[in-house]
């Protein structure tokens, strides 16, 4: 019926664009001339023929030419992370033989998951009777608003849609953009994403000579002008074929089939394009895209030319072809495909199978679901595997198996040394027995070296219940032969030793070695000299996690997991340690005579250096000793790739989306020939709790010596100075500290301040006391020591305060507008927690004590520090009861909600709570210091149609948040869950200039903040500029020397001041 009517001519149709979703492709088949029955259609990947079997997507109805609802010319689509297929239809058909407007111009929005149309956009408003439609991209803004930019080649101009509000507007690109340009020339677009999570729109016109780009926050903002960056010369005329949804461009040139890549975090020059992928025979590419299910980029090619000239023959030939590549969906470091040949399995469990003795209560508590290894030790005749009790279930945390098995089999574990070393897995917990493992090491002595964690469940509720330690057996007796507890001097309340490197290039005896130890929880190394049975802690903000990488994607999985330093890796012959967190991007490096060098004094630098950056996340790490290479398995890749630090020389020694989804461990084997040896799982299904009986999920591999040299880059190596940060230390030195209460007055309503006026000043703090003697008992005691009071906060009343009492240490202090001071009292004494944080509410009109809440255990660690406390009433002209006060737990990484008029509160976890590993090093005129501190700076919005915003951000971090009150007022949301409506918790696009400790803002939403290395006030008006961050912030107030630090800061808009508080 469509051939007899003209509607159906094979020679007519031609793939032009795709977009993959799981084994299907989506294809736009544009009506360039007649014949075209369906315009958009489906293709499944997994159909065995060479014939493709197009399959009109969604259905029939939506093809229907002349109907205005329908599509009529599919000419480009494009999938966004929400799974939403946006389809730029033009609405003229037949367009290179006699062009017909059939309906107006249009994007149409389908869920792919569901195949349904969720959403239709006119375009008729936005255009012109000449406007030339081409290309369509999507994204999502910060606040979760989604946006739409159309091509529109022939009025120099792009179109942005503002879908979730309806509303669209042009932005009209420069002139220079267009030079070289021809009549009718072709607009491209391609959206990159940055590594903060921004993102950028690249465009060009095919004759132009020059590639641009301009930040999507300008173009959502309604204006381009002075924000459109020139990238540089093109070499040639350029057809840009898509992205790998991060940081690299693919394109090719004019005519020629070589498809390249670019990376944008390189410069635009030839120097920096990659040929990765060469057409076929009489073949160009359309189209590049992201094939996420085989981690893998797509490359649609056809005889495009031929098609054009109407020399096809039968039919277009037409291929979607898997480009031989690996691709990391941020990081934008692609890798050349090597054979999986070279991975030989060695062993293989569905779930873990063990010996158990003959004991009923063994059994009874054994859960295969919740057992995963972490960690393998290759001796002579035996396998070492390390099983941490991340959850209960796990009958004996170290075992082995013998090395002489049939490959691929499934043996049962056998308890190290032997079951009476394992009686947790029954039950009972004996701290002179072995509680977590995560990891082992033999040194040349034959002796395993065991680390010990002591803590249960780390992954549901963490329980430490035995200080932890370090375990040495004789692999010739089994016997042990040395044991070292941990003091408490050099853990912190959340430590877990995950990992451990043995280093004896200086020992002249069995136990002369260094351990450098991994502490994940407690994001630092431990440092173990065995020729003196001590050990010290080592900090630094390199060995934290980066909360911006805290989410993995392993093949279709994605989960969070916020952990620290764990990777570690030695170089003998260059004398450094490798390490990286688990939850970022990084490697970093360490020399290891500074680790040696004992506890480091205050103030003094750690020399570390950021070695490069990596595709993806990951946790194995290892250094071959006969040539320094570094190989690593970054996640998302399912790869294990080696670098060269010294050659720069990279490759790809492995590659299985199956067999690689989560490598925990790779080991250089000196017991087997200097093989590599690697243990790997599919910890994303047991950390879901998805794990199937009926799949392979965990394996033990070697990498036999097949490699193929690497020609793109994976690690991008860094020729930097090591980082200038300090050993990490909550306290500052006690030097020339001179603090300073100040006011700042402003005119209401003028833009212009005052001269910054100082009210109070010390060099030291010093007290009434009732008498002189009573002055000297307080020093001779200890209960007094000049110069060690540190304020932080301030506020202001019109008042007199006679309350005496006896908190432990007050740190954050607000007024109400009820006449009530609110007051926080950590509970502490230095590092130790005396007694519970509490929150004390005074009446300031009567001095009476009115409210004293003690925080329920459950809601703060031993590490906790409650710093800083915000008020929120609500019905201040109705007796005050409304209430909330919302506190921030700088060192727990939490904030409290407290509810006044039910005395009760909740704790509430979210990633941007966290530091900002970046941001841990602090420079204030002329000094350095480190301080991983969290979330510090809260202030509350005005009130709009009955709700207001909590703006807040963390000490080591530039990224302001906000988050409405009417969610984390919510108690029935958090009492049960802490970490729920994460998405609530929405960071600004923008920065500030450098880190910042207090905030206020004032009734009319100016906010006010500290810029420590600026040595400044600044501030930014919300209501006029919705969007945090330069450029829309402003420098109030600069003074180098009254400025330092602000650490208290209070907006008294009554009085037409803010009052603050620095050191």
């Amino acid at each position: 019926m469509f051939k007899n009517s003209g509607r159906y001519n094979s020679k007519n149709i031609i793939a032009t664009r795709t977009a993959i979703y799981k084994d299907d492709a989506i294809v736009a088949l544009p009506r360039f001339k007649p014949g075209v029955p369906a315009t958009l259609a489906k293709i499944s990947l997994k159909d065995p023929a060479c014939q493709a079997n197009l399959v009109p997507y969604p259905c029939w109805s939506v093809q229907e030419e002349g109907t205005c609802s329908a599509l009529q010319n599919a000419v480009d689509l494009y999938l966004d992370p929400q799974n939403i297929l946006w389809v730029l239809d033009t609405g003229v058909v037949n367009t290179l033989t006699e062009p017909e407007r059939k309906c107006p111009p249009k994007v149409l929005a389908f869920n792919v998951m569901t195949g349904k149309l969720v959403k239709t956009v006119e375009l008729a408003g936005l255009t012109s009777p000449m406007s030339r439609l081409q290309y369509v991209v999507s994204d999502y803004s910060p606040d979760g608003r989604v946006f739409i930019y159309v091509s529109d080649a022939a009025t120099r101009a792009i179109l942005v849609y503002d879908v979730t509000s309806g509303r669209g507007y042009r932005v009209v690109l420069p002139q220079a953009v267009t030079i070289g340009c021809t009549r009718r020339d072709v607009l491209y677009l391609g959206l990159l994403r940055r590594s903060d999570g921004s993102t950028c729109l690249v465009f060009t016109y095919l004759s132009g000579s020059r590639l641009f780009s301009v930040r999507t926050e300008h173009l959502r903002n309604g204006s381009a002008n002075g924000r459109i960056h020139d990238l540089g010369p093109k070499p040639r005329k350029m057809v840009i074929l898509g992205t790998d949804n991060g940081s690299a461009l693919f394109f090719r040139y004019e005519g020629e089939s070589d498809v390249y890549r670019w990376d944008a975090t390189n410069p635009f020059d030839a120097q920096c394009f990659q040929l990765v992928y060469t057409s076929t025979e009489c073949s160009l590419a359309t189209h590049v895209v992201a094939d996420y299910r085989r981690g893998r980029m797509r490359v649609l090619e056809s005889n495009f030319p031929d098609y054009m000239q109407g020399t096809v023959g039968c039919g277009a030939d037409q291929a979607l072809s898997l480009m031989i590549l690996l691709f990391a969906l941020l990081a934008g470091s692609l890798f050349a495909r090597t054979n999986t040949e070279v991975l030989e399995t060695l062993a293989q469990w569905p779930l873990l199978d063990f010996a158990l003795p003959y004991d009923r209560e063994f059994l009874n508590q054994y859960r295969p679901e919740n057992v995963v290894p972490t960690g393998i030790t290759i001796g002579w005749d035996k396998i070492f595997i390390t099983v941490p009790r991340l959850r209960a279930g796990v009958p004996s945390t170290l075992n082995y198996i013998p090395r002489n098995l049939p490959l691929g089999s499934s043996p049962q574990l056998q308890a190290y040394p032997s079951w009476d070393w394992h009686s947790a897995g029954r039950g009972d917990l004996n701290c002179s027995q072995m509680i977590s493992v995560y990891r082992s090491m033999i040194d040349r002595c034959n002796r395993l070296w065991v680390v010990d964690s002591g803590v249960m469940t780390s992954i549901d509720d963490f329980m430490p219940v035995c200080p932890p330690k370090i375990l040495v057996f004789d692999l010739r007796t089994d016997q042990l032969v040395r044991m070292y507890t941990f003091p408490r001097d050099v853990l912190r309340p959340n430590t877990l030793l995950t990992n451990l490197i043995i280093d004896d290039v200086t020992a002249t005896t069995c136990d002369d070695v260094f351990l450098y130890i991994s502490d994940t929880a407690g994001p630092g190394l431990l440092v173990y000299d065995g020729a003196t049975d001590k050990s010290w802690r080592a900090v630094h903000a390199s060995m934290y996690p980066h909360p911006d990488f805290s989410t993995y994607r392993i093949g279709s999985d994605t989960f969070e997991l916020l952990d620290g330093v764990v990777g570690l890796a030695f170089s003998a012959r260059l004398g450094q340690l490798y390490y990286q967190p688990l939850a970022t991007d990084r490697l970093f490096s360490v020399p290891t005579t500074a680790l040696q060098a004992g506890p480091a004094a205050f103030g003094e630098q750690l020399p570390v250096t950021l070695v490069g950056k990596k595709s993806s996340q990951g946790l194995a790490l290892a250094v071959d000793p006969r040539d320094d290479t570094i190989l690593f398995s970054p996640l998302t890749e399912t790869a294990i790739a080696s670098w060269q630090p010294q050659t720069n020389r990279q490759r790809i020694m492995a590659f299985s989306p199956e067999k690689l989804q989560f490598v925990a461990e790779i080991r250089w084997a000196e017991r087997d020939n200097g093989n590599f040896w690697v243990l790997s799982s599919r910890f994303q299904k047991f950390f879901r709790r998805e794990v199937s009986a009926r799949d392979i999920n965990i394996r033990i591999m070697r990498l036999m010596p097949e490699q193929r040299p690497l020609k793109h880059e994976i690690l991008n190596s860094y020729n930097q100075p090591p980082f200038p940060l300090h050993f990490y230390n909550n306290t500052l030195e006690m030097r020339c500290l001179w603090w300073t209460i100040l006011v700042v007055a402003a005119v209401s309503g003028s833009p212009t301040f005052e001269k910054l006026k100082s009210i109070y000043s010390w060099k030291a703090l010093e007290f009434a006391f009732p008498s002189e003697s009573a002055r000297q008992i307080a020093i001779q005691s200890g209960n007094y020591i000049p110069g060690a009071p540190l304020p932080i906060d301030v506020d202001v009343y019109n008042g007199v305060d006679r309350y005496c009492g006896n908190p432990q240490a007050y740190l954050g202090v607000q007024i109400d507008q009820c006449g009530r001071l609110w007051v926080l009292d950590t509970g502490k004494q230095g590092e130790q927690l005396i007694c519970q944080p509490q929150l004390h509410v005074f009446n300031l009109h009567t001095s009476k004590l009115i409210t004293r809440y003690k925080f329920p255990k459950d809601q703060f660690k031993e590490n906790s520090l409650f710093v800083t406390v915000v008020v929120d009433v609500r019905d201040a002209d109705r007796g005050c009861k409304d209430t909330y006060a919302y506190i921030a737990d700088v060192t727990g990484f939490a904030l409290l909600v407290f509810d006044y008029r039910h005395s009760r509160s909740w704790k509430i976890y979210n990633n941007l709570f966290y530091p900002y590993p970046p941001y841990g090093t602090f420079y204030i005129k002329g000094d350095t210091f480190d301080l991983m501190d969290g979330i510090l700076g809260l202030a509350l919005g005005p009130v709009q149609n009955g709700d207001r915003m909590l703006y807040f951000h963390s000490l080591a971090s530039r990224v302001e948040s906000r988050v409405l009150t009417s969610v984390i007022r919510n108690y029935t949301l958090f009492h049960e869950n802490a970490e729920a409506a994460a998405r609530s918790f929405v960071p600004f696009e923008q920065q500030r200039s450098s880190q910042s400790a207090a905030e206020a803002m004032d009734r009319n939403g100016v906010l006010f903040f500290g810029l420590l290395s600026d040595l400044a006030i600044g501030c930014w008006n919300s209501k006029h500029y919705p969007q945090y961050g330069d450029p829309n912030n402003e420098i109030l107030i600069t003074n180098p020397d009254t400025l330092q630090f602000p650490s208290g800061l209070k907006a008294r808009t009554h009085l037409f001041k803010f009052i603050i508080i620095t050191l």
